[in-house]
């Protein structure tokens, strides 16, 4: 389980990462399309695929958690910023974000 603290960010180049490895997350909802700036106020799994997403700013998030005791499941997601893997410190913006939560997995 990935556990973040509160106001937590992860950047989308270790959100990445994390995924690439496998991290197990468990969710009790339905599947659901991975739309852009998306806010998850409860269980969720995201339909597993490849997505493009403009980079922004630590302003703004792929995805916002909002709410106790959410899990979130990206098993086969790969939000992809940034066309070229290989230049990695060219990475902006922030792949989800926990807002105002606690127990998020």
């Amino acid at each position: 389980m990935i556990h973040l603290p509160r106001g937590a960010a992860a950047p989308l180049s270790v959100l990445a990462a994390l995924l690439m490895a496998g991290a197990p997350l468990a969710a009790q909802g339905a599947r659901v399309p991975f739309t852009p700036g998306m806010v998850v106020t409860r269980s969720t799994a995201i339909v597993p695929g490849r997505y493009r997403i403009p980079a922004g700013d630590s302003s703004t998030a792929a995805i916002v958690v909002r709410g106790d005791g959410i899990a979130l499941d990206m098993s086969g997601v790969e939000l992809i910023g940034y066309d070229d893997a290989r230049a990695p410190d060219r990475f902006t913006g922030v792949g989800v974000r926990i807002e105002g939560g606690r127990d998020v997995s």
